[in-house]
């Protein structure tokens, strides 16, 4: 399947034996099949204890599964070996077993379980990825949004006409803008930067009158 991504994923238990499967990896002189299957195609990178093998392909990465075997049992390594398989809705790498959703109900399903994980993220590093700024057309029209966004357990800054609302997911801030604009507000929306940005919600509203 085009643009399909696949990864066998090892987890050493020991550091030194880490290196030694990386080298091997890189040196191994295969038979023609293997040397077809894994070539040029196979991506293999470490971090620390873990090995990643990349592949394109169910076939490539089931060969580069059953090479990292053959020369964990060759060394006498141990190690967790799992074979993966990136779900581009869900954005993480699942069990090889689980098919692609193929469905608008799995993939809702997905998406609810990428929210979910991205909520929890947010909720554990104390900040959220995406910006939404609406700008009313009277202070009492702001002060009253603001009061019932807060009142809903949304973290809302208000300055004059202005509000600057955190949202987790880039969904939640699509369908915050959607029910702001219904409100009568402009808004816009923005991924959060620091390293671009000067940080924090008044960067947005500079050169904003009223």
């Amino acid at each position: 399947m085009p643009g399909d991504e696949w990864r066998v994923e090892v987890k050493l238990a020991d550091e030194a034996h880490g290196q030694s499967v990386t080298d091997r990896l890189r040196s191994l002189s295969l038979d023609d099949e293997a040397r077809e299957k894994l070539g040029r195609d196979v991506i293999v990178t470490r971090d620390d204890l873990d090995l990643f093998l990349y592949s394109e392909s169910a076939d490539e990465a089931k060969e580069a599964e059953r090479v990292i075997r053959e020369l964990l049992s060759e060394d006498r390594l141990q190690a967790d070996v799992k074979l993966t398989r990136w779900h581009p809705v869900e954005e993480s790498w699942n069990d090889a077993s689980q098919p692609l959703p193929s469905t608008e109900a799995e993939r809702a399903s997905e998406l609810e379980r990428k929210e979910a994980r991205e909520t929890v993220e947010a909720v554990e590093e104390g900040d959220t990825d995406w910006d939404v700024r609406a700008t009313l057309g009277s202070h009492s029209d702001t002060t009253a949004l603001a009061d019932r966004l807060e009142a809903e357990g949304l973290p809302v800054v208000r300055r004059w006409r202005h509000l600057f609302v955190k949202t987790i997911t880039e969904e939640d801030a699509e369908a915050l803008a959607v029910r702001l604009r219904k409100e009568g507000a402009e808004v816009e929306i923005e991924a959060r930067d620091f390293e671009v940005g000067t940080g924090g919600p008044f960067r947005f509203f500079a050169g904003i009158g009223g």
